[in-house]
C-alpha cells in the first residue's frame, strides 16, 4: 500500500516539467549558455523540492495499492494509445505536420537547421526532446527505421507517465479513498468536455459539424474552442499534458 499525498507528487511532477528544458538546454544551448541554464534549472529544481517537502497547508492523503496503481498506469497507456501517441492507431489530422517534426528532432542534429531552406525547426518542441534522446541512441545503433518506432514507443511512455501523474493527483485532490472512485476520476477526466452541443444547436450548424468527415463539434464558434481533455490530448498533447501537470499546483 502506498500513500499519495501532495508533496510526495510534487516531486515526481516538477521532474517531469523540468526534463523539457534541462533536455533544451543541454542540446540546443551554447556551452556557457548551456552551464547557466543547468544551474538556474538545478537551484529551483532544489527549492521546489525543500518547498513541496515543508508545505503544510496541502494535507490531503490518499492510500493506493500496487495493483490499483499498475492497472491506473496502463489505463493511461491505452488512454494514450487511442490518442494515437505512439502511432500505432488512429491519429488526427494534426498528426501529419507533428509526425514530421518529432522525426526531424531524432534524425536531425541538434539544433535543428534546415540547411537548404536557410531555416531552423521553430515550434513547441519541448514535450518531443525527452523521449527524442533515447530513439536518438537507438537510431544511431540500429538505423532511422528502427529509431523511429523506438521513438514512437518512447514518445508513447513519456505521454503515459505525464497523464498517469495528472491522475495520481487527482485522487488527492478529490480525496479518492476507494478504487472506485479513483475508477470515477479517471473516467470523469477521459470523457469531461465542455457543452458544444448547445452551441451546435444554438448556431445551427449540426448539419455541418456532424458530418462523417467533419465531426467537431467544437468548431460551431468561429474563434474560439472549447474542445475536451480527450481532443486536446488527440490533437495538442505536447501543448496541453504539461500545462495541466503545473495546474494542480495551485489547487492542491
Amino acid at each position: 500500500m502506498f500513500e499519495l499525498s501532495y508533496s510526495k507528487l510534487k516531486k515526481y511532477c516538477y521532474a517531469y516539467i523540468s526534463l523539457p528544458v534541462l533536455t533544451f538546454a543541454i542540446g540546443y544551448l551554447r556551452w556557457y549558455w548551456m552551464l547557466i541554464a543547468v544551474a538556474a534549472i538545478a537551484i529551483t529544481f532544489f527549492f521546489s523540492q525543500k518547498e513541496a517537502n515543508v508545505d503544510r497547508c496541502r494535507t490531503n492523503t490518499v492510500c493506493i495499492n500496487k495493483k490499483t496503481m499498475a492497472f491506473v498506469f496502463l489505463i493511461a497507456l491505452i488512454y494514450t494509445h487511442l490518442c494515437g501517441l505512439n502511432g500505432f492507431w488512429y491519429q488526427t489530422g494534426d498528426w501529419v505536420a507533428r509526425n514530421p517534426i518529432y522525426h526531424d528532432i531524432i534524425t536531425y542534429k541538434w539544433p535543428v537547421y534546415y540547411a537548404d531552406k536557410n531555416s531552423a525547426l521553430a515550434y513547441y518542441i519541448g514535450f518531443w526532446l525527452v523521449p527524442a534522446v533515447p530513439a536518438k541512441i537507438v537510431t544511431a545503433i540500429f538505423g532511422a527505421n528502427i529509431g523511429w518506432i523506438a521513438g514512437k514507443i518512447f514518445l508513447w511512455l513519456w505521454g503515459s507517465i505525464g497523464i498517469y501523474l495528472i491522475f495520481l493527483m487527482l485522487f488527492v485532490f478529490c480525496k479518492c479513498e476507494s478504487a472506485k472512485r479513483k475508477i470515477l476520476a479517471v473516467v470523469v477526466f477521459i470523457f469531461f468536455s465542455g457543452l458544444d452541443v448547445v452551441g451546435v444547436w444554438y448556431t445551427q450548424t449540426r448539419g455541418y459539424l456532424l458530418q462523417p468527415d467533419v465531426l467537431h463539434l467544437e468548431w460551431w464558434h468561429t474563434y474560439y474552442q472549447y474542445s475536451s481533455l480527450t481532443t486536446c490530448v488527440c490533437w495538442v498533447f505536447n501543448q496541453s499534458i504539461i500545462p495541466w501537470v503545473c495546474t494542480f499546483f495551485g489547487f492542491i
